[in-house]
């Protein structure tokens, strides 16, 4: 039964959002504690509580966000990383199978950013031959997700041709922005009821500045830092000349 069956993929997401960024954190060396921390800020943030109520799309896309970032790591350090190149895929092919092609283009232009410092890391150690390498598999992961994606990809993009928001103006996007709470009180708001689409969780917003006193000051916390800061950049781009240039993004 429908009702049955949507239950079950909000459950089975959630549980699958919250594996895989406690493997992702594992990843980057947190102890358990941490990545269990990690975890439940991810699987309980007001994005993936909110949609749970009525937009089931949402979370099986979002939900494979940490193991996508998983894959890149892996593929950037393994000695055998052409294994991950399929989860790769998976990772990238799911929330176009899903249905929902925004996340998917958030998720994408956060992947590039995240491996492209990486593999400018790699570059400025004096490894072009392993760069180029880990540039192809992940290249090769991308497309991997495109082939698996393909038969409802293409559907995707001419939906969202015919979409009213593929007409949207700059004017329209403010009014829809000026309807909602300013962008550092949602996220800070821990009224009960609906959950605010970008509340984090108060504990989440304390240790968030703590990762800037790391021992371990490596390019991963750094690659993190621009994914954040860009992210809110296009959270407020509507609000200025970049929503111009974001707009124009196919």
């Amino acid at each position: 039964p429908s009702d049955v069956a949507i239950e079950v993929i909000v459950v089975l997401h959630l549980a699958l959002a919250g594996a895989f960024m406690y493997a992702y954190a594992r990843v980057l060396s947190l102890s358990r504690l941490a990545s269990v921390a990690a975890a439940i800020a991810f699987m309980f943030s007001g994005f993936l509580s909110s949609r749970a109520i009525w937009f089931t799309p949402a979370i099986a896309a979002c939900a494979w966000a940490p193991l996508a970032l998983l894959s890149v790591e892996r593929i950037l350090a393994d000695r055998k990383p052409g294994v991950w190149v399929v989860p790769l895929g998976i990772a990238v092919a799911m929330p176009v199978l899903a249905g929902w092609l925004q996340v998917w283009v958030y998720m994408m232009l956060a992947l590039g950013l995240y491996s492209a410092l990486h593999l400018l890391a790699d570059l400025r150690r004096g490894e072009p031959r392993a760069v180029l390498r880990s540039a192809a598999l992940l290249l090769g992961g991308a497309v991997l997700g495109f082939c698996l994606s393909a038969v409802q990809f293409l559907p995707s993009l001419e939906l969202h041709q015919l979409s009213e928001r593929s007409t949207i103006t700059t004017e329209e996007a403010m009014m829809f922005l000026n309807s909602r709470l300013g962008l550092l009180a949602s996220a800070t708001n821990p009224t009960p009821g609906h959950p605010r689409l970008i509340y984090l969780g108060v504990a989440t917003l304390v240790l968030l500045p703590l990762s800037l006193l790391s021992a371990q000051r490596t390019v991963r916390l750094v690659s993190l830092w621009c994914v954040l800061i860009v992210g809110a950049g296009l959270a407020l781009a509507a609000s200025s000349s970049l929503h111009t240039i974001f707009s124009s993004i196919p």
